[in-house]
């Protein structure tokens, strides 16, 4: 159970995309919806930095205790670290599509450039210059 909890995790925090793969058989029909709904509704507020468990939970017609709850089942995180995920995600392919890191980091919604840099080194072990200029090597 918890192996398929974190491919759950894995899954979404990935691509928006229906969930329609063999590992998901413990996960019944009205989750996949949800799930699919609520990465949907993440990913096309990605840019908005007010972004909020509120707007996201009035969106899928749920309180935010019932989202919340929702969410730790199912991809054993919070809500704003599935969030900062997604960011990130976003944020290291647009530097593969060569968007500067000042355009990126407004881009996918985060508040100001240390705050980007920190998640971004937190995440994948490099600051997002060093990551750009390896992408440049290339």
């Amino acid at each position: 159970m918890l192996q398929s909890r974190h491919q759950l995790k894995e899954k979404y925090s990935s691509n928006v995309e229906q969930f329609d793969s063999p590992q998901s058989d413990t996960i019944n029909e009205s989750d996949r919806r949800f799930l699919n709904s609520f990465s949907a509704i993440v990913e096309s507020k990605l840019s908005d930095q007010r972004l909020s468990v509120d707007d996201i939970a009035g969106e899928l017609n749920l309180s935010r205790v019932q989202l919340y709850r929702k969410v730790k089942q199912l991809l054993d995180c919070s809500i704003s670290e599935y969030i900062v995920e997604r960011r990130l995600k976003k944020a290291k392919s647009l530097m593969a599509d060569g968007l500067n890191i000042n355009e990126i980091y407004s881009n996918v919604g985060f508040s100001s450039a240390s705050y980007f840099a920190s998640a971004f080194k937190k995440k994948y072990g490099l600051s997002p210059s060093t990551f750009k200029k390896e992408l440049d090597r290339k």
